[in-house]
C-alpha cells in the first residue's frame, strides 16, 4: 500500500526521520529512528512523490515523519489507517540547519512519548481526528511554518 508519499515539490530531502506509534499495543510503543535518505531521493527527475518505504500501514500504527529538505523547508507528516479510516496531515516548518532539524525531532518525540497514553484513548473512542489535532496542536505552539 503506498498512498502515503512524500511530495517532493520543496525539492530533494536531506534528512528524514520516521516515529511510529503502535497505538494497539499496551501501553503503546514508540519506535523512532533516521531512514537512508538514498531510498527517498529519486533517480529521475520527472518523479514528484516517493511513497514513505519504511511506514507500517496496519491498522492501529501511527506513522510521523519529519523531513529536511535542500530548499530549507521542512515538512512534518502524520498518515495512518485507524480504525479503518485514513488518517492524513502535513505541517511545513523553516528549518535553518540540522541543529533546528534536530530539535523538531526531539519535540515530536517529547510529544509523543508524552501523550500516547492519551493518543491511544482517542484511537480506542474512535476519535481519530483528535489525534491530529492534538499532535498539530503542540508542533504550531512554539514553531512557525
Amino acid at each position: 500500500m503506498h498512498d502515503f508519499e512524500l511530495s517532493l515539490e520543496y525539492g530533494n530531502p536531506i534528512n528524514l526521520v520516521s516515529f511510529i506509534l503502535d497505538l494497539v499495543s499496551t501501553p503503546p510503543i514508540l519506535a523512532g529512528k533516521a531512514l537512508n535518505i538514498e531510498k527517498y531521493t529519486p533517480v529521475n527527475t520527472l518523479v514528484k512523490n516517493i511513497p514513505f518505504r519504511d511506514a507500517n500501514t496496519q491498522e492501529g500504527f501511527l506513522n510521523i515523519y519529519s523531513c529536511r529538505f535542500e530548499s530549507g523547508k521542512c515538512t512534518v507528516h502524520i498518515f495512518g489507517i485507524l480504525k479503518g479510516l485514513p488518517l492524513k496531515s502535513e505541517i511545513d516548518f523553516k528549518v535553518d540547519n540540522l541543529r533546528d532539524f534536530e530539535m523538531l525531532n526531539e519535540k515530536i518525540k517529547f510529544i509523543l512519548n508524552k501523550s500516547k497514553n492519551i493518543l491511544k484513548s482517542y484511537y480506542k473512542d474512535s476519535k481519530i481526528r483528535n489525534i491530529e489535532h492534538h499532535i498539530l496542536a503542540f508542533l504550531s505552539d512554539s514553531l512557525e511554518a
